[in-house]
């Protein structure tokens, strides 16, 4: 079974008064907490992510978004691979500042140059478009980030 990045939008107020509680983080975990939408499935994209948008280098405060969303910034619980990691509503609205910095133009054709340099960035065996795959993920990162920012939700990160 593959190892993937998982995030949850979750209400500010149950991240800072029941996070510490194990059955509201295992209800999370296993996605039975809140609506389908308010889950993302990164698959294995964040590290090639965050490599690629280093090699962009749209700015410092651009980058740390992209690491704080892939990250998180408290831990709030220990998942089976890693640390459950999360980010305040406040957290998460500084972060869709800096994600909408990063052009998903620019990180599609810096893969389609040159795809050996491509595989250097995100690993090789990788089957299909690195750049379109890329591409969709980070878009699909920041549209569940600004999602969460307009509700004023914080974000819940881990490896499932």
């Amino acid at each position: 079974m593959a190892v993937t990045q998982q995030l949850a939008r979750v209400s500010a107020g149950e991240l800072v008064e029941v996070h510490p509680l194990p059955d509201w983080l295992e209800r999370i975990l296993s996605f039975e907490a809140g609506a389908p939408g308010d889950y993302l499935d990164l698959d294995w994209a964040g590290p090639p992510l965050l490599r690629v948008c280093e090699h962009l280098d749209p700015g410092s405060a651009a980058l740390d978004a992209v690491r704080r969303a892939l990250d998180g910034e408290v831990q709030i619980g220990i998942g089976e691979y890693e640390p459950v990691m999360a980010l305040s509503a406040t957290a998460v609205a500084d972060v869709v500042r800096g994600l909408r910095v990063v052009d998903v133009r620019a990180l599609q054709a810096a893969l389609a140059d040159d795809l050996a340099d491509a595989s250097g960035l995100i690993g090789s065996g990788f089957d299909g478009d690195p750049g379109e795959y890329l591409a969709g993920h980070f878009s699909a990162l920041r549209d569940f980030y600004e999602g969460a920012a307009l509700r004023g939700l914080a974000v819940v990160v881990w490896w499932d």
